[in-house]
């Protein structure tokens, strides 16, 4: 069967499964496809077609400040992929990595990485998202100082879920335990998915909530993803922490071909609810698969230190962020001790997996959830305000629920105390409609949505009084 040519089919999810993937690699490199631009989107590549601008090389060529006004998206985010292409095609005949640091920004990039600690933690889980409802966490592995100050790397296996339960309370407990013990400790982690996954937890299982809670709030988990996006522009084709590597000469132990095997092989069986026939020598190499990633975000984060520690040599200011301790703006009051308690004895024999359950024993593991329902929904939504209060314009730009680069045009109505300001923002993708709460950086809150016109590219914000004379300027804003 004759191959055919990609043409203008990017990289799809399914690439990752198709027997013809190496060949379309081979010649979207060929032909240096844009869609070799670490970050670059869809609707950017379909873009920079219409201009005739049709391989890394050429985009990384592009005169900055742009000649052209793009008809769809913001004018900064496509600067932002032509800087990524110039660094890309740097790479390719240096005889180091290139990367460049960026303008550092307050809790953004470098200025988003706390003092070290020795009670540091470099936390990775495996999971497949496909096993039974809601998928399943079957290897939580993290790295920690030893007694003598090296990295010593911990696994726990978790193949069913009462043992997935069991290895989320041993890993927040542990890490309760070392945070008494080492109060300017953090856990590192690299892209979002730890954080998602123990929220994801408590709230299945309805445990370990106020601890998880205390940990978000006092800014535990740091992102290493987040910092180097916010901090640096590397001659990458991804932003993946194995692309990263040869950054910070990181050589793992297990080839990734080889892991890929093994989780394939340990998945399966998994999915399948065989997890008895998974084999010893497949959760070996996963192990180490997982020791690698664990290692590997732990000598990430001491480059970037290297990296932040020759800026200030150089004379940059990167502030460290402001410590957090957890404390909650509500206690945990009796009422809630006691729906605690009744969940308990409503669903105290009823087993964790649903396919064991009787239709009474399910009855009562849905009554004992719904008790504190609301609570664990409103926490939901102030995870989601402190996400959003993270991130930078550029990662707002791409956010549905926010809406970034809007710039002041007048006052269109309201009252003198509580003004309708009117913004112009770019073309860009958003959920708003009206109706929404808004904030700023740093979580200020400026005002309701009165409207938002998407043909004229503008929004009406009815202004806080405390917020009527300020944010006349470029600004970003989120619902929340």
């Amino acid at each position: 069967m004759p191959f055919t040519y990609p043409c203008k089919l990017d990289p799809r999810e399914h690439c990752d499964v198709c027997q013809w993937s190496r060949q379309c690699d081979s010649i979207r490199r060929e032909d240096d496809n844009l869609s070799l631009v670490a970050g670059i989107s869809g609707l950017q590549i379909d873009e920079l077609r219409q201009r005739e601008i049709v391989t890394t090389a050429g985009l990384g060529a592009e005169p900055v400040p742009l000649q052209w006004r793009p008809r769809r998206g913001a004018v900064a985010s496509y600067e932002r992929v032509r800087e990524q292409a110039r660094v890309q095609v740097e790479d390719r005949t240096a005889l180091s990595p290139v990367y460049e640091t960026l303008e550092p920004e307050p809790d953004l990039g470098l200025a988003a990485l706390p003092e070290p600690s020795a009670g540091d933690v470099f936390l990775d889980f495996e999971g497949d998202p496909f096993v039974g409802p809601g998928g399943l966490e079957y290897l939580f592995g993290h790295v920690a100082a030893n007694g003598a100050g090296q990295p010593e790397y911990t696994g726990n296996w978790a193949l069913s879920r009462d043992e997935e339960k069991m290895a989320f309370e041993r890993l927040v407990d542990w890490l309760t335990k070392r945070w008494g013990s080492y109060p300017d400790m953090h856990v590192y982690h690299f892209a979002p998915y730890e954080p998602s996954a123990m929220k994801r937890l408590m709230g299945r299982y309805a445990t370990r909530e106020d601890e998880v809670d205390r940990m978000l709030r006092a800014g535990l988990f740091v992102d290493l993803y987040r910092v180097v996006r916010g901090g640096l522009r590397a001659g990458v084709e991804s932003y993946s922490i194995k692309e990263l590597e040869r950054f910070f000469g990181f050589d793992r132990e297990v080839p990734l071909s080889d892991a890929n095997r093994a989780l394939y092989a340990v998945n399966a069986p998994l999915e399948l609810g065989d997890a008895s026939s998974i084999r010893d020598e497949d959760r070996a190499v996963v192990e180490s698969y997982n020791r690698d990633d664990c290692i590997s975000t732990y000598h990430l984060r001491d480059w970037l230190e290297g990296v932040r520690r020759e800026l200030i040599d150089a004379g940059a200011a990167i502030p460290r962020p402001l410590p957090g301790n957890g404390d909650a703006s509500e206690a945990l009051t009796e009422r809630q001790l006691n729906i605690r308690a009744l969940a308990e004895r409503i669903a105290c024999d009823v087993p964790l997996s649903v396919e064991e359950r009787t239709g009474d024993q399910h009855a009562r593991w849905l009554l004992a959830n719904m008790l504190d329902w609301h609570r664990r929904e409103e926490k939901a939504v102030w995870w989601e305000y402190f996400r959003l209060s993270d991130c930078s314009a550029e990662d707002l730009l791409e956010d549905r629920h926010a809406l970034a680069h809007i710039e002041f045009v007048g006052v269109v109505g309201g009252t003198a105390r509580s003004p309708v300001h009117r913004y112009r923002f770019p073309v860009q993708e958003t959920d708003l409609r009206g109706g929404e709460r808004l904030h700023m950086p740093g979580g200020v809150a400026i005002g309701g949505l009165e409207s938002l016109d998407a043909q004229e590219l503008t929004v009406d914000i009815k202004k806080r009084v405390d917020a009527a004379y300020t944010s006349r300027g470029r600004i970003r804003a989120w619902s929340g």
